[in-house]
């Protein structure tokens, strides 16, 4: 049976490959890391782990993190990938309890950047066998595992869904779904994959898939940062890229923000050439405005048009369930009317319209229908919750029945996003959590939020838009909350009052009630980069939220 063992298997033997993690600059064989591997898989085997065991990773992108997951799968362990310690909202030792009482976790790996303080306080409150990486894996003096053949419905992870709307879900995924699902991603590449790279979190689906599961199935070459390397400079992460003549990625739309500020200074100096790069954006939705940037910016550098795809997605399906085809990113303006009908609209047109970006057309072995509220199927350009069935689907919730029984009916899964087909492309409105509806009128958060990030003293992805019921008066108003700066005069800050409700009114035919700024760190976002609304929401109602006066 073709598993991700054998695939790595194949790959140690060919040897072949080189990866190289960017933030110490090693450059490693399969070799090199089936050393490292097998380190960790007798580790793991000495405290008494057997199949089907689960193993949480508090490990950031790099050697450890990747030999980790792979020494678990040797041993048919269910690994399970948590986000490093980050936020300033998350008690992390009662994100781990949360996650425990759903996985049962046997023991636990905590990155080396974690102190033994955090650990030794995680330990007394969770009760946990915590471990640091440092002192877990010596090299190994015993006979060589011989890897394990899981059933194809065994368990290979619990991916914690990103937890938009509150605590986040374990998502059983198996090793059938791996192996589908790493087919459908290099057949709707349609080209040979010779190097890949990410920096993505791979305690998030996008991260886990590209940056580990996707090279050993291809057996190619790859290149991995960690998630501060990227931000910390994404013009140095894009030359890296040329240099070493990647041709896949994978980015979000936010993360595409911060590089369009950099950018240019790949313009003089050494030639930078990304001809061979294609970018896939995934994750959360597409901006059509960041796509027209990312064509202006990069072009010059050899990214054409047609090397930058959209995907949609989510952990439930382990990864990927629709891909654009060949060819540029199409784009579609439309009107939507409050009974959902969709209305294609002309580029410039007096009337107010939406720009979507199409996410492209369902995978192999994928059918998506559009339904309404009743669970019932919608024709063509009409409005209402995407529907998923395919070979990749999660079997369920671990431990969750109710959530399990709510979102997957039968074999099909209920994804909680609105979005409409056109000519078989898929068009992603929103998620139907975040959409807001004021005096009859649908509202999404994500292009507010994107017009004002516009402004020059608004972050990228630093602000959030909420919708709050009036005590008084019983109507619904629209309170934006935005990192600020505590230094701001008055004077400026009632300026920046009066422009952002000026812009946004000029821009989507919307009063904001209201402008809160708050500290930086407020605007919380899920491991997949999208923002915590709800949870913004509730801490803001409950007077959690350091204000800026």
């Amino acid at each position: 049976m073709d598993t991700i063992n054998t695939r790595f298997q194949l790959l140690v033997h060919d040897n072949q490959a080189t990866w190289h993690f960017a933030d110490a600059d090693q450059y490693h064989s399969p070799q090199d890391i089936d050393d490292r591997v097998e380190d960790y898989a007798q580790a793991l085997r000495r405290q008494g782990l057997k199949a089907q065991d689960t193993v949480g990773l508090v490990l950031n992108n790099g050697l450890d993190m990747v030999s980790c997951l792979l020494a678990c799968w040797r041993l048919n362990l269910v690994a399970i990938p948590l986000r490093t310690k980050a936020g300033k909202y998350l008690n992390y030792a009662e994100f781990l309890q949360g996650c425990d009482r759903t996985c049962h976790f046997k023991l636990v790996l905590c990155d080396a950047s974690i102190s033994q303080q955090d650990i030794q306080q995680w330990r007394a409150q969770t009760g946990l066998a915590i471990f640091p990486q440092a002192e877990f894996a010596t090299p190994h003096t015993l006979p060589v595992i011989t890897p394990a053949t899981p059933r194809l419905e065994d368990m290979a992870i619990i991916q914690f869904s990103s937890g938009s709307t509150g605590f986040p879900k374990g998502v059983i995924v198996t090793h059938g779904m791996i192996i589908n699902q790493l087919k459908h991603i290099v057949a709707a590449h349609r080209a040979t994959i010779r190097h890949t790279a990410c920096w993505t979190p791979m305690h998030h689906d996008m991260g886990l898939f590209t940056g580990v599961l996707l090279p050993v199935f291809a057996g190619n070459d790859h290149t991995v940062a960690t998630p501060e390397f990227y931000m910390r400079n994404p013009a140095r992460w894009f030359r890296m890229l040329a240099d070493s003549g990647v041709d896949l990625t994978f980015s979000t739309n936010s993360a595409m923000v911060a590089a369009l500020r950099t950018v240019k200074r790949l313009y003089s100096g050494e030639t930078v050439n990304l001809s061979r790069l294609h970018l896939y954006l995934s994750a959360e939705k597409v901006s059509p405005v960041v796509l027209a940037r990312i064509h202006d910016r990069f072009g010059p550098l050899g990214l054409g048009p047609a090397q930058v795809h959209s995907a949609y997605g989510m952990a439930e399906n382990s990864l990927g369930a629709s891909i654009s085809g060949p060819g540029e990113l199409q784009t579609l303006c439309v009107q939507i009317d409050p009974q959902g009908k969709v209305h294609l609209a002309e580029a410039g047109s007096d009337t107010p319209t939406i720009e979507l970006v199409s996410a492209g057309v369902a995978n192999a072995h994928h059918r998506i229908t559009i339904r309404d509220d009743q669970d019932q199927p919608l024709g063509e350009l009409e409005l209402g919750e995407i529907s998923l069935e395919s070979d990749c689907l999660t079997p369920g919730y671990l431990n969750m029945p109710h959530a399990t029984e709510a979102r997957l009916q039968g074999a099909r899964l209920r994804t909680g996003d609105l979005g409409f087909l056109h000519q078989q492309q898929l068009y992603f409105y929103s998620r139907k959590d975040d959409l807001i509806i004021v005096g009859g009128r649908n509202i999404v958060p994500d292009d507010v939020e994107e017009t004002v990030e516009g402004l020059a003293f608004v972050r990228a992805s630093g602000s959030a838009l909420l919708c709050i019921e009036n005590d008084n008066t019983g109507l619904m108003e629209l309170h934006l909350v935005l990192e600020g700066d505590a230094n701001v005069a008055q004077a400026e800050s009632l300026h920046r009052r009066e422009t952002l409700m000026k812009v946004v009114l000029d821009h989507h035919d919307v009063v904001l009630n209201q402008c809160h700024f708050c500290a930086r760190g407020t605007i919380e976002k899920t491991s997949s980069g999208k923002k915590r609304r709800s949870v913004i929401r509730r801490r803001l109602l409950d007077r959690q939220i350091d204000l800026i006066a």
